[in-house]
Order: C-alpha cells, then structure tokens, then sequence
C-alpha cells in the first residue's frame, strides 16, 4: 500500500537502472513541498528495463517542475492523479518501445 503526504522536503526523485522494477506507486500528497509554483523538482526515471506501471496518486509532486521517463521498455501503464505535477513545465516521455 502507498504511504500518502512523504518526503515533503525532497526536491528530486530518480530511479535509475533497476533491472527488477515493475511497480511504482505513490500516495497522495507526497513529494510536495510547497502548495505554489516553484523552479525546481525533477521527476526521472530511466533504464529499469522490467517497469510496467507507474502509479502516481492525486497532488503529488504538485510542485515539481520536470517530469522525464526515459528507456522504459516494458512500460504498459502511467497513471497521474489529479494536480499532481500540476506547475509542471517539462514532460518528457523518450526510447519507451522499438
């Protein structure tokens, strides 16, 4: 079960190279430091070649400004909850299928 309103004060969220990754959930709520537009906050994840669901639950990252998914080849699902990533202004999806 996700765990909701966490790491408030974390400014950057990366998974990289996780071969055995399939599931990504995160509770509402979490990852948000302030409830205003701000510069910073980066969202990435790349090269976990097993992933096949990323599930983010309503207002998180609410104030991160990057979200990046990069080389995730067996990615089936991407689930973004209400507000969340909501001042985003960077969305990249990259080398998702041949």
């Amino acid at each position: 079960l996700p765990i909701y309103e966490c790491f408030g004060s974390v400014r950057v969220f990366e998974l990289d190279g996780l071969s055995e990754l399939e599931r990504v959930v995160i509770g509402e709520k979490s990852f948000v430091f302030d409830w205003s537009e701000r510069s910073d906050g980066s969202y990435r994840i790349m090269n976990c070649p097993s992933l096949k669901s990323i599930q983010i639950r309503n207002w998180s990252f609410n104030d991160y400004n990057v979200f990046e998914l990069n080389n995730l080849l067996s990615l089936q699902s991407v689930s973004i909850g209400r507000a969340s990533f909501f001042f985003g202004s960077s969305f990249s999806l990259t080398s998702m299928i041949d």
